[in-house]
């Protein structure tokens, strides 16, 4: 006769004894094929895209002006077609021009003719007023040696007014101032002065009265002998009319 009561006490060392073989049963040997499988399946880390450079556009520039343009065309040094050393060593003479004379200064703004004196040489004389001054020259002879043409002439410079009015010019003479003699010879001297002269002008006529100191050459005689120049006093007058 089945006694279910009396087999569950022999069932439970049996129960027992299973649970303690499956805690101390190894784990089943994994398979080599699923390795690959899973390394496969397995997702690369996610990393975080690297932040894209941002394309930055230069600031459109001002265009050169054309006075900046050739500074710019000026600052560039010139470059050399051949080596050589005068293309290294470049040689560049200065540049020099002469001043040009402004002749309308020269031009005279009057001229005079007439009749003058110096001492004892009696002869004409012509008289131009410009702008650097008054200018004459006289053509005579000296009346105590009677030797030939005399000529002479000079500059004088206004000291009050101008040169077309009245006032006092100082200025020198030169050329043929005295008759002379020397071992047996007559001869006009030459010499060299200065004078202060006073002028009247007007519209017609210029006279002009004048005292000056002047000195001849020395002379030489046939046997070596030298006369000495002397300084000496001159008094110059002279009337003249107007020609231009």
């Amino acid at each position: 006769m089945f006694r279910p009561l009396a087999s569950w006490p022999a069932l439970i060392p049996l129960l027992l004894a299973g649970v303690v073989q499956a805690e101390e049963a190894p784990p089943p040997p994994e398979d080599p094929q699923a390795a690959p499988e899973q390394a496969q399946v397995a997702e690369p880390p996610v990393t975080e895209p690297a932040p894209e450079a941002v394309a930055t556009t230069p600031a459109p520039q001002p265009a050169a002006s054309g006075l900046e343009q050739e500074h710019a065309a000026a600052d560039r040094l010139p470059t050399a077609t051949r080596q050589g050393f005068i293309q290294r060593h470049p040689v560049s003479m200065p540049k020099m021009s002469m001043p040009k004379p402004d002749w309308s200064t020269w031009k005279p703004s009057a001229v005079y003719a007439g009749g003058s004196l110096l001492n004892d040489m009696v002869g004409v004389n012509t008289v131009a007023l410009t702008g650097k001054g008054i200018f004459y020259a006289r053509l005579g002879r000296f009346v105590n040696l009677d030797q030939g043409v005399a000529l002479n002439g000079g500059w004088r410079r206004p000291i009050t007014g101008t040169v077309s009015t009245n006032g006092y010019s100082g200025g020198v003479f030169f050329g043929h101032l005295m008759g002379d003699s020397y071992g047996g010879e007559k001869y006009n001297r030459l010499g060299i002065g200065a004078d202060l002269t006073y002028q009247w002008v007007n519209a017609h006529t210029l006279k002009s009265f004048g005292v000056g100191v002047g000195v001849g050459e020395e002379r030489t005689g046939v046997k070596g002998e030298k006369k000495r120049a002397k300084p000496g006093a001159f008094f110059s007058y002279s009337v003249s009319l107007k020609v231009l």
